[in-house]
């Protein structure tokens, strides 16, 4: 389980991302992972390296986030912390990577579902993949 970002997860996710997690946006399922034990599973479908992204979880660097469709996940994305307030709590989220299968850059639909999803939550586009 996440522990480094700040309090309990599902808290974190609510309060920070303004939605509960696993909301749907344009029929994908946006999904934070709050558990690293999902991480090289992500990687082995989408065929990337994000279980490596393990110990930026702990340590509270980074979130990484997908979308699924009915089949499989079809998007990975990481998340970096960029701010917080005078008590710490994290006041600014970066989106500073967001990839399908293959580390592939989005089109489509897929693409349209990501901005709509960071732009309902707050998630500023720090990348030039989206």
């Amino acid at each position: 389980i996440v522990r480094g970002i700040y309090g309990e997860p599902k808290t974190f996710l609510r309060n920070v991302l303004g939605s509960p997690d696993n909301t749907f946006c344009d029929g994908l399922k946006f999904h934070v992972v709050t558990d690293t034990s999902e991480l090289p599973i992500i990687g082995r479908r989408l065929s990337n390296c994000v279980a490596s992204y393990a110990e930026s979880m702990l340590k509270g660097r980074c979130l990484i986030a997908t979308a699924s469709d009915a089949d499989d996940y079809q998007v990975c994305m990481e998340i970096t912390i960029a701010g917080r307030d005078k008590e710490g709590m994290v006041s600014k989220l970066n989106l500073v990577q967001c990839l399908g299968r293959y580390n592939r850059r989005l089109q489509g639909k897929l693409l349209t579902a990501c901005h709509k999803w960071t732009a309902q939550n707050n998630v500023t586009v720090a990348c030039h993949d989206i």
